[in-house]
């Protein structure tokens, strides 16, 4: 997949996505389509890739409290199914956070560690991410 490095060569966000459509779409990556950020492709059994605009730090603990730390460039959503959404209700009582739980669940960043990437995400990456789960929960009306 092209890298996607929305501040090179001066481009805004917006002007960098394009660029960066144009050369997935020639490496033979597909544009995810209708509803979708502009940037966001098609992945493989209706998964949607969402290069960031601006990667995210991931902090994890490991054995003896070692912390890890690395930047996330690209998330990938999958399509929920009824049971996901559904749990999802039952452990959050407000849209904010049950939207967050379904972006946990989707791109498969769950618990604490999830919750602290999405917390790094700038608000058009954290905003592109809401919408692609709100697209997959659409039931068309």
């Amino acid at each position: 997949m092209p890298g996607f490095t929305p501040e090179a060569g001066g481009q805004s966000a917006q002007d960098a996505a394009g660029t960066f459509l144009t050369e997935a779409v020639a490496a033979g990556l597909e544009p995810a389509g209708r509803g979708f950020p502009q940037r966001a492709l098609k992945g493989e059994n209706g998964a949607v890739i969402l290069p960031l605009l601006t990667p995210a730090k991931q902090t994890t603990k490991g054995p003896g409290d070692a912390v890890s730390e690395h930047f996330v460039d690209q998330l990938v959503f999958q399509p929920l199914k009824g049971r996901q959404i559904r749990e999802a209700q039952a452990r959050k009582r407000d849209e904010g956070s049950f939207i967050l739980s379904l972006m946990q669940v989707s791109s498969g960043q769950h618990g604490p560690v999830g919750a602290m990437l999405f917390d790094d995400l700038d608000g058009p990456d954290f905003m592109a991410a809401q919408v692609i789960v709100s697209v997959f929960i659409n039931p068309g009306l």
